[in-house]
């Protein structure tokens, strides 16, 4: 097994496909519009750990757990030579970078045109 710190995309997307262990725990699936970010990199982590995954098997299995967006997000990722030599670390900084940025724009606007309404008690609101 190579040290996860010498993984990087293109490596990692080439290497020789070997069976998952009969011991598979699926992680989550992420979808921006349903799935917070930082729980799902929590679950795929620790899904990756009890599947004893390294980190070139992290990257490979990683498009498979995104949907819609987030999917297609990653394609063009993975797809850009500018990323070939980007490790795990990496690619999961690019992934919080995107998403958490639009979740947390979404919540911030949120925030914004929250209102109590006249009838509200302040619990409600709250």
């Amino acid at each position: 097994m190579q040290n996860n710190q010498n993984i990087t995309l293109a490596n990692a997307l080439n290497r020789p496909r070997e069976p998952a262990s009969p011991r598979f725990m699926a992680p989550t699936t992420f979808n921006p519009s349903s799935s917070q970010v930082v729980s799902f990199l929590s679950h795929y982590e620790a899904a990756a750990n009890c599947n004893g995954w390294d980190d070139a098997y992290k990257i490979m299995y990683y498009r498979n757990f995104l949907d819609g967006p987030a999917n297609e997000w990653y394609q063009q990722y993975a797809g850009d030579i500018a990323n070939s030599n980007n490790n795990w670390q990496a690619i999961k900084a690019a992934f919080r970078k995107e998403f958490l940025g639009r979740q947390y724009r979404a919540l911030q606007l949120r925030l914004a045109n929250k209102r109590q309404t006249a009838t509200e008690t302040l619990r409600k609101y709250c």
